[in-house]
């Protein structure tokens, strides 16, 4: 089960990122400074494994293409103990599916 969310700045990084390791999570070295490079447009948060990782706009590519809209930073940050903390995947796909509804309505 992963979690995949597009960031939309540093700061946003920067503080997601604080938040998982003050939560026990192995975050990847140098995520902001690959962020301002571009080399990143967002990150997958692996709750079994407890890691956290960039991902780049290929990767969230293939993800849109196939319908399955990456959360955002908001997502996250606002339901944190439901997708985090429980590990709710269930949710999370709920979240794609009313993202996916509103854009088509």
């Amino acid at each position: 089960m992963q979690y995949n969310a597009a960031i939309s700045s540093v700061d946003e990084l920067k503080t997601l990122t604080h938040l998982l390791r003050k939560d026990g999570f192995d975050v990847t070295k140098g995520l902001p400074e690959y962020y301002r490079k571009k080399k990143i447009v967002g990150i997958c948060i692996d709750p079994d494994k407890n890691k956290v990782y960039g991902v780049n706009s290929m990767i969230m590519a293939c993800l849109c293409s196939v319908r399955r809209n990456p959360v955002y930073y908001k997502d996250i940050m606002d339901n944190y103990d439901r997708l985090i903390k429980e590990k709710n995947f269930d949710y999370y796909l709920e979240i794609i599916e009313k993202r996916r509804n509103a854009k088509n309505a």
